[in-house]
């Protein structure tokens, strides 16, 4: 009876184990087979879903200040090597500060759990604003949560492609998918469409938006408004009005924050031309601009004393 029993069992370990050989080896085929192609990481699997919260986020220049507070030293290796990955892999840097980040960094101890699953990190822009083609990253907060167990930090470069303005993918191969695996990784898509946005110069861009004359009993009124759509602060510049390039008017403003503006109102200018064919507005600014076409605005005058953009 004893012989039988242990027959019995011995059979069935044997089978048991090889149960569990046959899983892990289609487990690793399946892995092995899955990341064969290229292809097959990008951001989306239809190639339907924007890569951004925001079309065009961006931090105004390539070179990205951060400040790391109460992290261990797993965590802070961690980001450090995230960065130092995205670095290599694309035109974006970054350096650390003291105070005045654009990213900030803190850990945590304390175990988050939603909807029964465990966060590892989060991560995300906390301020930014609109300037011209671009939404403008001015900060962005990481909040990491768990060690990473991985070869690469993908826990942190998860969160910190989120600070960029990166959205969740659909792709559970892809680092931004909303559950992280080792095996994810950085898409060619994210690199390019960050090597994309970063190209630009991080420079102002000063532009007249608004502008109205009007002509009365040979008194001139000047409505204009000049904003900043550009990626980084402007410095002073003046503003030429002029007729017929005769001026008429010409004076200094201060500088203007990245998707800043500011109305001028001039009301009862004495005006001796009679018959002016035209009004010229120009920003004179010394330095780089990304644009230096929207500079110059030119409005034709008709007979009926109106402004008509040309």
């Amino acid at each position: 009876m004893k012989k039988l029993i242990y027959s019995t069992i011995f059979v069935l370990l044997i089978i048991f184990f090889l149960l569990v050989s046959l899983f892990s080896s289609d487990k690793y085929e399946s892995s092995y087979s899955s990341y064969s192609s290229k292809e097959e990481v990008n951001f989306s699997l239809n190639g339907d879903l924007s890569l951004q919260f925001q079309e065009n986020m961006r931090y105004p220049s390539r070179e990205i200040s951060y400040r790391i507070e109460n992290c261990s030293l797993q965590k802070n290796n961690d980001f450090t090597n995230a960065i130092r990955i995205l670095s290599n892999k694309t035109i974006i840097s970054f350096y650390e500060v003291e105070s005045d980040e654009e990213i900030f960094v803190t850990c945590s101890d304390k175990i988050r759990v939603e909807e029964g699953f465990f966060i590892a990190g989060e991560g995300g822009p906390t301020k930014a604003v609109r300037s011209g083609n671009y939404y403008v990253l001015l900060h962005g907060k990481v909040l990491l949560l768990k060690d990473s167990t991985c070869y690469n930090p993908n826990i942190a470069i998860h969160e910190i492609l989120h600070t960029l303005g990166f959205e969740h993918s659909d792709n559970k191969k892809n680092i931004m998918y909303n559950f992280s695996f080792c095996n994810q990784e950085l898409s060619e898509d994210i690199i390019e469409l960050i090597n994309n946005l970063y190209r630009k110069e991080s420079l102002s861009d000063l532009t007249f938006e608004e502008v109205s004359v009007n002509l009365s009993n040979k008194l001139l009124y000047l409505n204009f408004s000049i904003r900043n759509i550009g990626l980084s602060d402007s410095f002073p510049y003046t503003i030429l009005i002029s007729s017929n390039e005769k001026e008429i008017k010409n004076f200094s403003s201060s500088g203007l924050e990245i998707g800043a503006g500011t109305n001028f109102i001039f009301s009862n200018i004495q005006f001796k031309e009679k018959n002016p064919s035209n009004i010229t507005f120009q920003i004179v600014y010394s330095s780089k601009e990304l644009d230096k076409e929207n500079n110059l605005l030119v409005l034709k005058m008709n007979k009926f004393d109106k402004g008509d953009l040309i």
